[in-house]
């Protein structure tokens, strides 16, 4: 149970209305409350299996170029042991949702990530070095809600929530650190330069090769068998 300690702590009277998420997130300021939002959103409007698919859907586009499938194949994680692999990414999430990215947990959680990245870079000399593929990581995760909602002719996300969930993961951005321990630079500024960044990178010529194609299937073969026993 939450407490007023807790990130997405609500008051119980507050929680009256059906839809009382919606309504109540309005109230709080996206430039300033974006991780309260974000953490509100998670814990009342999400469970594992909705942020399992948000995972699953946005890494099959990171790992459209060789280059950013190859760290992935050469672990290996998700064809021997896709539920642990998983399991490890959604720790990740949640810590940034249920406690924010700016907070002590979060930056912990950001420095672990970054650890497990340069480890692997270590045997992959060249990978984890291109702000690119950090950029597109975020901005996906930042867009492919409002994204799909366009492709399916569904309404947008609210010029409130596009706020907040670009703020979010701007600050996630802020601790990242490439495979040389460097900083990401050049950062979309905006949620629709985000959109923008994402779809100009799409238009790119990402051959496939058939372990990729293996892996994407192994990714989406986990939800499913998670999900759907």
């Amino acid at each position: 149970m939450a407490t007023p300690h807790d990130l997405y702590y609500v008051d119980e009277s507050i929680k009256q209305k059906r839809r009382w998420v919606t309504d109540y997130v309005k109230t709080l300021d996206p430039e300033t409350d974006f991780e309260r939002i974000m953490s509100i959103i998670a814990m009342y409007q999400q469970d594992e299996r909705s942020m399992q698919m948000f995972i699953a859907s946005s890494a099959v586009h990171v790992l459209m170029p060789a280059y950013g499938a190859e760290p992935v194949l050469f672990t290996n994680n998700y064809i021997r042991r896709p539920n642990l692999r998983n399991q490890n990414t959604l720790t990740f999430f949640w810590t940034w949702f249920g406690k924010g990215p700016s907070s002590p947990e979060g930056v912990a959680a950001t420095k672990r990530l970054n650890h497990v990245h340069q480890r692997i870079a270590k045997y992959l000399p060249g990978h984890f070095e291109f702000d690119s593929d950090y950029i597109y990581t975020l901005a996906c995760f930042t867009t492919i809600q409002n994204r799909l909602a366009k492709r399916l002719g569904l309404p947008e996300l609210d010029p409130h929530m596009k706020k907040a969930t670009y703020k979010f993961f701007a600050e996630v951005c802020k601790n990242i650190r490439k495979g040389s321990d460097t900083p990401v630079e050049g950062y979309p500024d905006s949620f629709e330069a985000c959109e923008a960044y994402c779809e100009d990178w799409e238009r790119w010529d990402h051959r496939m090769s058939a372990p990729q194609q293996d892996l994407i299937k192994a990714f989406l073969d986990q939800w499913v068998a998670a999900n759907f026993p």
